[in-house]
């Protein structure tokens, strides 16, 4: 941030503290110089002080006194961070399986035998890009003060102060962007088989296997954001009073207090796209074979399998938006009294205020799209085997199905604007005999 930018755009804080001493101080005291304790004490001032004799023997003293002072004040810090990356990933697995034979006394015999297996899969990873800061802050204020003091036949006062008082701050932010992925994947198998023989030699055999494999991944991707919040405030205050003591005495005040507040804070969004997606598989298969005790063979065997898939995915393009508003204020006011014969006083106030704001914005639009497709397959085979031969015979069937709805929008550009405006205005005037 440059100096310059910084010094354009200002806030009254310590001017405008010095301001309102000054105003109450003139306010409160005008008839007894009010400012000429803080002339000397707060601004350093060079007091004036002279007499001289008049024709008619009368003494009168004078003085005046005078002082202004003045400061800034700039900081900045920054700071750069090179990025986070995170990452968890965990897996498992396990497999069992068991068998067992039994034979009674005359031959027959049962078998069994069965396997399980399963896996487990797990990442998830989390990238940070570079993150840039740069706040800066830059304050700045002015203050002036004068009196002056007559001491004669007829006393008389006046004093008069202004402050003024500017502040900037900006905070500049930058991140190159974000991304967050994650999948899941699980595998699971199993297959068992029955053997029974009889004396005879007869021998029936079924069984049945399957298995079952689902992979789900999605991810979220943030692109680099920037944005560059400023903010600038100013304001002045100004007072004066004056006073005479004698045979009539009279008083006035004045007094005015004006600031200004200016934020803006520009955002680019580079883009948010996402997506997700599941797919999942199944097979199923049973069989079963039975031979007698002439040797005839008799058997059948099915096939089933499923797959399905859905999923979706998303996209923004660019958003920038330019919110901005501005407040600006005033309050003066006005006090005058004569206390004689007749007592007489005026008091006048008028408040003033304006606020505008401001949001432009743009974006590049919108497309999404998303996918749900199921597809199966089965198939049966059956044969015989006999002393002439064998026979075979096999059936299957097919479908597949899918449905891929998409969806997209245009630009889009609006500017939303509000703006509000007051002002309030008192006078009273009372006389008293």
């Amino acid at each position: 941030m440059s100096t310059k930018k910084i010094w354009t755009r200002t806030l009254g804080v310590a001017g405008v503290t010095g301001g309102l001493v000054l105003l109450s101080a003139a306010a409160s005291q005008a008839a007894e110089g009010p400012l000429g304790g803080l002339g000397d004490g707060l601004l350093g001032g060079t007091q004036v002080s002279q007499s001289h004799d008049a024709s008619s023997d009368t003494t009168q003293d004078a003085s005046q006194a005078a002082g202004d002072a003045a400061g800034a004040a700039a900081v900045q810090a920054p700071v750069t961070l090179g990025g986070v990356e995170l990452g968890l990933t965990t897996s498992s697995s396990q497999s069992s399986g068991s068998s067992s034979t039994v034979t009674d006394a005359d031959g027959a015999s049962v078998e069994q035998s069965q396997e399980q297996s399963s896996s487990d899969a797990t990442n998830l990873g989390v990238d940070l890009g570079a993150i840039t800061l740069d706040p800066a802050a830059m304050l700045e204020g002015a203050a002036s003060g004068a009196t002056s003091s007559t001491d004669g036949a007829q006393d008389a006062s006046a004093a008069e102060g202004t402050a003024a008082g500017a502040a900037a701050v900006q905070a500049p932010v930058a991140i190159e962007g974000l991304a967050v992925t994650g999948s899941h994947e699980q595998q699971q198998a199993q297959e068992s088989e029955r053997t029974v023989t009889t004396e005879d030699g007869a021998t029936s055999t079924t069984g049945s296997a399957s298995q079952s494999q689902s992979a789900t991944s999605g991810g979220l991707v943030l692109e680099e954001i920037t944005a560059d919040p400023a903010a600038a405030l100013s304001g002045v205050v100004s007072g004066g009073a004056a006073g005479t003591e004698g045979a009539t005495d009279a008083s006035s005040a004045e007094g005015t207090l004006a600031g200004a507040v200016d934020a803006a804070a520009p955002v680019r969004v580079g883009g948010l796209s996402g997506g997700f997606d599941d797919a999942r598989s199944s097979e199923r298969a049973t069989w079963r074979e039975v031979t007698d005790e002439d040797g005839d063979t008799t058997g059948s065997r099915t096939e089933q399998a499923e797959a399905t898939r859905t999923g979706g995915a998303f996209s923004t393009g660019a958003l920038t938006a330019e919110p901005a508003a501005a407040l600006a204020g005033a309050l003066s006011g006005e006090a005058a009294r004569l206390d004689g014969r007749d007592e007489v006083a005026t008091e006048s106030t008028d408040v003033r205020g304006l606020l505008d704001l401001a949001a432009p914005f743009h974006a590049d639009g919108l497309t999404a799209e998303g996918w749900a497709e199921r597809a199966t397959a089965q198939r049966t085979d059956r044969w015989t085997t006999t002393e002439g031969g064998t026979a075979r015979t096999s059936t299957w069937s097919q479908r597949a199905d899918a449905v891929h709805p998409a969806f997209a929008t245009g630009p889009v550009d609006g500017d939303v604007l509000g703006w509000a405006w007051g002002r309030v205005n008192q006078q009273a005037a009372t006389a008293q005999r």
